[in-house]
């Protein structure tokens, strides 16, 4: 006897965890808001929900990311986009966050701007170089 699938019912099984997901974030970020309000921003990053929070949204972009790789194909044909072009941007949003966090309010070290901005030159460049050579896969196929 064949197991009976029913894609309606996988349909709405997918919006409750949608629905879920979204009320547990919508929760997470009032708990962090109150922690910044009352505590500042300190409180904030030392909170663990803070790196519940961002592996959550970490993970939902990573899965997220092969559905944006067909909208991100249309531009990416009618722009022919370089991987130059990649690399040249992750570093100027990298050295932008550096010098932000160096003559920002907090005043940071020179050592402390430049992990700033080399982390997120990393964060800026990882996702754009797994798309563009899922781009690059799916254009040889």
């Amino acid at each position: 006897m064949k197991a009976i699938r029913d894609e309606r019912l996988e349909r709405e099984q997918m919006k409750n965890f949608r629905i879920a997901f979204f009320v547990q974030s919508i929760g997470i970020i009032f708990v962090l808001l109150y922690e910044g309000l009352s505590g500042g921003v300190k409180a904030v990053i030392e909170n663990p929900l803070w790196v519940i929070f961002l592996l959550s949204i970490l993970i939902l972009n990573i899965l997220n990311l092969r559905i944006s790789v067909d909208l991100y194909d249309h531009f990416h044909k009618k722009l022919g986009l370089k991987f130059g072009w990649i690399i040249i941007s992750s570093l100027l949003a990298g050295i932008v966050a550096g010098f932000v966090t160096k003559f920002g309010p907090d005043q940071a070290s020179i050592l402390q701007s430049i992990l700033a901005g080399v982390i997120v030159f990393i964060c800026f460049l990882v996702p754009f170089t797994i798309t563009y050579f899922l781009l690059k896969k799916r254009m040889e196929n």
